[in-house]
């Protein structure tokens, strides 16, 4: 007996559960990678068009300016159809300027208050598409918008203020502290 005849050729064939397990785990990671891109890149356009309102609303020196400079800030970022299905909507849910600030102050006879002024709040929100919001079970339940039928359409909200206030703890002496 030789050499060649004790190795065995090797097999061509893959065996179909073989390849519907391999089919089926690629699937579920590109779904996986997918519904984490959209993720993220909901949360930054969220994150920028926040700072961006907060930033803009605090630079004016009354409410309504304010609430013009917010949308001016929204008409650079249109729904596309796709990724974005309505309107980003912000809505400024604090703003204090610098005479009123001042006014209390001389009104108690102190001096100004911790808070910088100006300072603006805006709530930010936008209806981003995801791909499979079911694949991260439970966790979009009650971000889903319920005025449409699809449910892939997720409801992103968050706050931003401006100027960005850093909470100083004297224990910890970090300038940061975890809520």
């Amino acid at each position: 007996m030789t050499v060649d005849d004790k190795v065995s050729e090797p097999k061509g064939k893959v065996s179909p559960f073989a390849f519907l397990l391999s089919s089926l785990a690629v699937l579920l990671a590109t779904l996986f990678l997918a519904n984490t891109f959209f993720i993220l890149r909901a949360a930054r356009l969220l994150d920028e068009v926040g700072a961006q309102s907060a930033y803009r609303a605090a630079q004016e020196q009354n409410f309504v300016a304010a609430g013009k400079a917010v949308d001016q800030v929204l008409q650079n970022y249109r729904p596309d159809g796709f990724f974005l299905r309505e309107p980003i909507k912000s809505e400024i849910t604090v703003y204090q300027n610098s005479n009123a600030v001042n006014k209390a102050a001389k009104k108690n006879n102190q001096t100004s208050t911790a808070v910088p002024a100006p300072f603006a709040t805006v709530r930010t929100s936008l209806v981003a598409w995801i791909p499979a919001p079911q694949l991260f079970a439970g966790t979009f339940e009650k971000l889903k918008v319920s005025h449409t039928n699809n449910p892939n359409l997720v409801r992103f909200t968050a706050l931003h203020s401006s100027p960005c206030l850093t909470l100083y703890d004297e224990i910890q002496k970090s300038g940061r502290t975890s809520i």
